[in-house]
């Protein structure tokens, strides 16, 4: 009887530790791959100059689509 309760124990940890792991691992995934790209962004402006009105909204176009915000009219 002792046994299965260290197993069902046992068994509780780890479903609590997949559901972590399946929740922080993406949340720093996602964190590690925006650091990258500041970092790759930066590197390409002190290259290259910041982006132009022009590439900036075609950026913008490419990632939001249709649903991003409206242009700026000024």
């Amino acid at each position: 009887m002792f046994t299965s309760a260290v197993d069902d124990a046992g068994a509780d940890e780890s479903q609590e530790g997949d559901f972590t792991d399946g929740y922080v691992a993406p949340a720093v995934a996602r964190r590690i791959r925006h650091q990258l790209l500041g970092d790759d962004l930066r590197r390409y402006e002190e290259e290259h100059g910041g982006f132009s009105d022009e590439e900036m909204a075609e950026a913008r176009s490419r990632v939001l689509g249709a649903s991003g915000p409206p242009a700026d009219p000024a």
